[in-house]
C-alpha cells in the first residue's frame, strides 16, 4: 500500500508539472500585447479590491489628514459666529458645570443677538422637556418666534448595563417641545457624519438621518431661505473644508450676551449667522460628550463649531469636491490597466524609477488640486501601494532570477 500511495503521489507530482510547463509554454506562444493587457487587468482587480475596502478608506483619510495638515489654517469667514455655552459661562452663572441653564437666559441672549442684526440663529441644542418654569418656557417660545430662528433635533446614543450586568445601547430621540417647535423658523437634524476612524469628514449626514428631507446637508434650507435661494448643495461625497482647528471660527462666551452691555460692538453680529451650543466637554441636559475628532486637529472640535464650519463652507462655496466611488474606479482602474501595460515594457530597475516619479506627480496634483480648487484626488491605494508593490516584487524577482542563472 506503501508503495502503492508513493507511486500515485510520484504520478500527481509528473502531471501538475506537465500541466505547468504547458501553461507557460503556452503564455509564451501569446501575443506580448495579451501577456501585457493580462498583467493589467491583473492590477486593476487587485487595486479595486483594495480601494474598495477599509484599506482603501484608510488611505483616503490619512491623505485628506495630511492635506489639511500641510495647508494649515486658512482665512477665518465673516459669515458666521459661534455662541459657546462653555465653561466660562457656568462660572459665571454660579451653575454647576454640565447642568441645565434657565430658559430665560437664552430667550434673553436670541433677542440680543435678533436685535444686533443676525441674519438668522441656529440652536444647537436639544429643549425635549417641558421644565419646572411655564414662564420660562414661555419667554423663550415668544423669543423664537420674534427671531429668525432654528432649533435642533438629533438622536443620542446611550449605553446602558441591565440588572444581569449586560451592556445595552439605546437609542433616545431629541425632539424640541413642540410649543418651541411650533415657534422655530425649522427644526432641522444637528448631527455630524462620522467616518470608520471616528472622524467628522463628510459634510453630509448619513441617509437614515436626512431621509425625510430633500437635501443631503439640512443647513442649506435656512441658509437658502434667508440668505439666498441660488446656493449650491454639496453632493454626499463631498468633504468639510475646515479653518482650522477647535477655535478656528470666532466665538463669543454665552454669559456675555446675557446684558445687552456686553454686547460686541462694531456691528460684530450684522449680517451673520449665529449658533449657539455647548463648547464644553460636558454636554448639560444629554450624556456624553459633544465634541469630535476633525482631520484638521488633533484637538477635538465641539458640534457646534463643525455646524458653523459647513454653513461657512456653503456661504463661500468652499467646501472640498470629490466624485461618486463608481466614477472614481473607473477613471483609476483605466489608470492602473494602461499605466501598468506601459510600466511592464519597461526594465524592472526603470519601470520602479518611474513608478516613484509617478507617485511623487500625483502626490503634488492631489495636494494642489485640495488647497487651490478645493477637489480631493484620490489614487493612493493605486500610486503608493499597488503599483509600488508590484514593481518591487518585480525588481526582486528579476534579481532572484539572476543569481539562479549565475548560480
Amino acid at each position: 500500500m506503501i508503495w502503492c500511495d508513493n507511486a500515485f503521489m510520484v504520478c500527481m507530482d509528473y502531471r501538475v508539472r506537465n500541466i505547468l510547463y504547458r501553461i507557460r509554454e503556452d503564455l509564451r506562444d501569446v501575443s506580448p500585447r495579451i501577456r501585457l493587457m493580462a498583467y493589467g487587468l491583473g492590477v486593476a482587480f487587485v487595486h479595486v479590491v483594495l480601494f474598495s475596502s477599509s484599506v482603501g478608506m484608510d488611505i483616503d483619510s490619512i491623505e485628506l489628514r495630511t492635506w489639511f495638515a500641510i495647508r494649515g489654517d486658512r482665512q477665518t469667514p465673516q459669515s458666521v459666529s459661534v455662541v459657546g455655552v462653555d465653561a466660562a459661562t457656568f462660572n459665571n452663572t454660579k451653575f454647576p458645570l454640565g447642568g441645565t441653564l434657565p430658559r430665560e437666559f437664552f430667550a434673553r441672549v436670541i433677542k440680543h443677538i435678533a436685535e444686533a442684526g443676525a441674519r438668522f440663529i441656529v440652536l444647537d441644542l436639544f429643549f425635549v422637556s417641558e421644565g419646572l418654569d411655564k414662564k420660562a418656557n414661555e419667554e423663550l417660545a415668544q423669543a423664537l418666534s420674534e427671531a429668525r430662528t432654528v432649533i435642533g433635533r438629533g438622536i443620542t446614543e446611550i449605553n446602558e448595563t441591565d440588572p444581569s450586568g449586560k451592556n445595552t445601547k439605546r437609542v433616545e430621540q431629541k425632539i424640541p417641545l413642540g410649543m418651541f417647535a411650533k415657534k422655530a423658523d425649522m427644526v432641522l437634524p444637528m448631527q455630524v457624519q462620522i467616518s470608520h476612524w471616528g472622524v467628522v469628514e463628510r459634510i453630509s449626514l448619513p441617509t437614515e438621518i436626512v431621509s425625510s428631507l430633500p437635501v443631503n446637508v439640512p443647513l442649506i434650507l435656512p441658509l437658502r431661505k434667508f440668505v439666498s435661494a441660488s446656493l449650491e448643495e454639496p453632493s454626499k461625497y463631498d468633504y468639510i473644508n475646515y479653518y482650522g482647528g477647535s477655535s478656528s471660527l470666532t466665538r463669543v462666551s454665552f454669559y456675555k450676551l446675557l446684558d445687552a452691555t456686553n454686547m460686541p460692538t462694531d456691528g460684530y453680529f450684522r449680517d451673520r449667522v449665529v449658533f449657539i451650543g455647548v463648547a464644553t466637554d460636558v454636554t448639560p441636559g444629554v450624556r456624553g460628550e459633544d465634541s469630535f475628532v476633525i482631520p484638521a486637529s488633533d484637538k477635538k472640535m465641539y458640534g457646534v463649531e463643525i455646524h458653523a464650519t459647513i454653513a461657512a463652507n456653503l456661504l463661500d462655496k468652499s467646501w472640498i469636491r470629490r466624485l461618486s466611488p463608481e466614477r472614481e474606479i473607473v477613471v483609476l482602474q483605466v489608470i492602473a490597466i494602461v499605466g501598468t501595460m506601459v510600466l511592464m515594457s519597461l526594465s524592472p530597475v526603470v519601470a520602479l524609477v518611474v513608478v516613484g516619479v509617478l507617485a511623487l506627480v500625483w502626490g503634488v496634483s492631489a495636494y494642489l488640486c485640495f488647497s487651490k480648487l478645493l477637489v480631493f484626488l484620490p489614487g493612493g491605494t493605486l500610486f503608493i501601494v499597488v503599483l509600488p508593490m508590484l514593481f518591487v516584487s518585480r525588481v526582486l524577482i528579476a534579481n532572484r532570477r539572476g543569481q539562479v542563472r549565475s548560480a
